[in-house]
Parts: structure tokens; sequence; C-alpha cells
């Protein structure tokens, strides 16, 4: 992602918009611990005010609803908005705004959290922290969620023969091997980039951050449907994207129990307005 100019940015973007329903039926959701820490992390009461910055089709926004938050939600593609206010139709304090989060105008609104999940990246560095400052209350607090592939000691060895079928078809493949967790909270390398621009603002305190690992199984037409949704893959030529696909599903469906088990960790910073 970091070699992408933004108008190279925008067209991967643009790819979660057009596959929006296997958006919202293949990425998972995040396990309920994460949200135990966002609630403890950002002092938040029964209803906090939220804006979430990129809902996608709500994953997090459900999670976020269910626990009382008001949520307002600013979305850039309209299918997924589409979805996101379907599945939130239970929570009525809950909206959906499509907008760019740099364009979008809270007509004087003021929150007790902004809040990001697996889209903080796709905002524009020089603006994502200011804005946050501008819509948040004394007090209040940024989240910025992400998650990762991670390979704990027990990862599932698919993942070795997964990457010969990417070394094959696309001439490219990543090392697998086992990875060390960080030591909690510790800050890492991201952690350090997000502090900077943070600082940059001169509105905020250092974050808090916390990471849980976590993994969920797939079946191999499952994980296909995964990989449909990861900008990069759809970034791909078709054809070389159907024989990667292929490949990758010959290999998970052939193994022991015709599944792949996929760890994830996911790293939660909070930090709050001065």
């Amino acid at each position: 992602m970091a070699t992408l100019s933004w108008e190279d940015r925008a067209l991967r973007a643009a790819s979660f918009n057009e596959e929006a329903e296997r958006y919202d039926r293949a990425r998972p959701t995040y396990p309920p611990i994460v949200f135990d820490h966002l609630w403890r992390m950002a002092d938040l009461d029964d209803q906090p005010n939220v804006v979430e910055v990129g809902c996608g089709t709500g994953q997090a926004s459900r999670s976020l609803a269910e626990r009382g938050a008001r949520l307002t939600c600013v979305e850039l593609g309209e299918n997924m908005a589409a979805i996101a206010r379907r599945n939130l139709a239970p929570f009525p304090v809950a909206k959906v705004v499509v907008s760019k989060f740099e364009d979008w105008d809270p007509k004087g609104d003021t929150y007790d959290l902004a809040f990001a999940s697996a889209s903080w990246h796709w905002i524009q560095p020089q603006v994502r922290y200011f804005k946050a400052d501008s819509v948040l209350k004394a007090g209040g607090h940024i989240a910025v969620m992400s998650s990762e592939h991670f390979y704990p000691e027990n990862f599932d060895p698919l993942f070795i023969a997964l990457q010969e079928v990417y070394g094959a078809v696309t001439g490219s493949q990543r090392e697998v091997k086992v990875q060390s967790l960080p030591e909690p909270g510790a800050f890492d390398k991201s952690d350090d980039d997000h502090i900077a621009e943070m600082n940059l603002t001169g509105a905020f305190e250092l974050p808090e951050v916390v990471r849980e690992l976590w993994y969920i199984e797939r079946t191999a037409d499952q994980y296909i449907d995964l990989l449909g949704t990861y900008s990069d893959h759809w970034a791909l030529e078709p054809d070389v994207r159907r024989r990667l696909f292929q490949g990758i599903h010959q290999v998970i469906a052939t193994g022991a129990t015709g599944s792949i088990r996929k760890h994830y960790l996911t790293t939660l910073r909070v930090a709050r307005r001065v």
C-alpha cells in the first residue's frame, strides 16, 4: 500500500463498493473483547455519540450499535452504505452518510469517539487526524483499529502451500514463518508512525495500544470469497486472478479438513483529545 499513489488508492477503494455483497458476506466480524477494550480505553458511557469512519457494510458498526452507541457512519461507497443501512436497521439511533470522511460536514455535531476499523489507511494522511480533531469533543477519543494476517506457533501449514501457488501464478510470494507476539502495550513501527502523525495536530495524548490474536476457520469456497474482497487481488488481471483462485481452492479443498484456519492480530490504538 505504501507505494500506491492516491489515484491508485482511489481505484482500489472502488473495488470494495463493486463487491459490496461479497464484502458483507465474506469479511469477518471482530471478537467482542476488542470492543470491551474500546469502551474501557475511551471511557465510554452507555450511549456514546460515535462517528465511524469508513464503516463498509457494518461489520464493526453492529457491535458498536449493540453496545448502545448513537452512531453516525460515514461511508464513501453507495453500495456499501446501502448494506450498512440494512444491517443497522434494528438500531434507530444509527445512521449512514455517503461521503468521503475528508469532505464530510458534521453540521456542527461533535462526538465522544471517532472510530475507524480497517479503513484509516484509505483516508489521506495529511487530513485524517486533523479531521478527527475537528469533530471530537474536548476529552473525546480517536480509536483506530486494524487487523493483519499473523503466523503464531500453531499457524495452519496450508499457508506455506498457498504461497507456492502465489509464486507459481504471480511470480511473487511471501515468506511464511512463525511471528512473535509484541509485548503487551509496547509500540511498534506502525504505532510510532501513527503517533508522529497524530502529534502534528497537537491535539492528542499518547495513545494506549492493545492487541488481540484470534482466528477463524474457512472452507475453500469461503476463503476464495474472502480473497475476492481484497483490493490487491481485485487489481490482478482477470485470468491471473482466476488461475490463482483455482490453485488456492484446490490446496484447501484437498487438505486434511477441507478448510483453513486464518489467524488475525488486531491492533487497537486509542488516544484522548486534549
